[in-house]
């Protein structure tokens, strides 16, 4: 990514304050002008590159996209300033920038956990990107039915495995061959069977994805989503039901009895965690997001880059539905409290990215991701075996759930229930009902007024 470069313009004279950097550059521009013929005019003209900063996490998938960005800019005559920020901070950083008279960032990361937060704030993007994505990934980045997001990734979860541990046919189908997949590789010298997060904001690779698995889910009915489908089932927790229950206890045989988990999971782990086992050869499965697929097999990072398979979720007692998968966008949006110029700049760079076929074939050949553009993603699954496969435990999943949902109190939905699984793991194995029925409480209290 570029480094921000000062360009100055003529309008510091409008105001009458040049900085003494503005008023060299000029002057030498001015002098190289009439050296060479050129009036004063063009060269301002030649010198007057919009600058966008862009606001986004130094994750594989988004530094893929920075560099396309890149490129775009360089094509439309765009000059990028890209500051990088931690995951954990991210919304609080957005949120600030929103309230003020002009933003800092023009365009941003954006997904579907905080957009129903975040879409006032920005402008729709109907007047200058063309969709090139499915309606039923994005419908929830709409604000009063105007699109405010550009998908470039749908984001999943896999099951990674290693392939010198386990072979294509005992990759685990349920929970219950899980475990002893895990065991038959801790025999083989692995330190342990599987490692996911369990902290917060990670708890999608742990308990979600396997509550998901199990026809349990966070709030009834199973699979409700969006605020009306929450408001038909009464804001019913859903965290006391014996499927739910029985999915926590999984995990804490997973941690306790069996042994197969490390204790760190117990205690709140995160995504580095898991990237951090995975890689350094010791468990035998992880559960992360697809994207990380090329950091996983990349030799100058991962001790086993060569023994690195995926497969879908496995399923638990109680599934009905088949296997489940997950497939949400990770897109890019604009702030409305920015000039209307400058705005319809930051679209056209958006659509150049998003509109690229050879940037979104990257999103999958370089990282792992699944494209967002529906006609990518046929050319791939008619061209690539493997993405096929992705595709056919995510995106093509018989159980298809959103991961997350679609009301202003998820993050802190989330923060509860990750607190909750914490307690339910580190306590007592007959307490955990107890910790659930604490926890659906907690989501009584934050229900609309009106259903408390």
């Amino acid at each position: 990514m570029s480094e921000h470069i000062e360009y100055p313009t003529f309008d510091a004279f409008a105001t009458g304050r040049p900085s003494r950097r503005q008023f060299l550059k000029i002057l030498g521009g001015a002098g190289l002008a009439a050296g060479s013929g050129i009036g004063l005019p063009q060269v301002a003209q030649a010198q007057a590159r919009t600058r966008l900063t862009v606001a986004y996490m130094p994750h594989p998938i988004q530094v893929q996209q920075l560099d396309w960005m890149e490129k775009g800019a360089k094509a439309l005559n765009i000059e990028l300033d890209t500051p990088a920020i931690s995951y954990i901070d991210y919304v609080m950083s957005m949120t600030a920038q929103f309230f003020g008279p002009r933003n800092r960032y023009q365009i941003i990361w954006n997904n579907d956990d905080w957009g129903q937060l975040f879409g006032r704030f920005l402008d729709p993007l109907e007047d200058g990107v063309k969709p090139v994505w499915a309606e039923d990934r994005v419908w929830m980045m709409r604000d009063r039915g105007k699109l405010t997001a550009a998908p470039f990734v749908l984001t999943a979860g896999v099951m990674f495995y290693r392939t010198d541990l386990v072979s294509e046919n005992e990759i685990p189908k349920t929970l219950d061959e899980l475990v002893e997949a895990s065991k038959k590789a801790q025999a083989k010298g692995v330190k342990w069977g599987l490692i996911g997060s369990s902290g917060f904001p990670h708890l999608w690779f742990s308990l979600l994805w396997s509550a998901w698995s199990n026809n349990a889910d966070l709030f009834l009915p199973y699979g409700a989503r969006s605020w009306d489908q929450l408001e038909k089932g009464g804001w019913t927790p859903g965290v006391t039901q014996k499927e739910f229950i029985n999915t926590v206890e999984w995990w804490w045989d997973a941690v306790h009895t069996h042994k197969i988990a490390p204790p760190v999971m117990a205690s709140g782990s995160t995504r580095t965690d898991t990237d951090a086992v995975f890689m350094q050869g010791d468990a035998a499965f992880a559960f992360q997001d697809s994207t990380v697929l090329q950091t996983y097999r990349n030799k100058d990072k991962s001790k086993v880059p060569d023994k690195v398979g995926f497969a879908g979720h496995p399923r638990g007692p109680h599934d009905k539905k088949g296997q489940m998968g997950w497939a949400d966008n990770w897109s890019w949006s604009v702030p409305k409290n920015n000039p209307a110029d400058i705005k319809k700049r930051a679209k056209e760079l958006i659509n150049w990215v998003i509109g690229n076929a050879d940037a979104q074939k990257e999103v999958w050949a370089k990282v792992g991701g699944i494209p967002a553009n529906v006609q990518v993603q046929k050319q791939l699954i008619a061209s690539d075996p493997e993405y096929k496969r992705l595709h056919a435990v995510t995106v093509g999943a018989p159980n298809m759930i959103h991961s997350a949902y679609y009301w202003p109190l998820w993050p802190e939905i989330h923060s509860l229930t990750s607190k909750a699984f914490t307690e339910a793991l580190t306590g007592p194995r007959e307490k955990i009902p107890q910790v659930m029925e604490g926890l659906a409480k907690d989501f009584k209290l934050r229900a609309p007024v009106k259903q408390r």
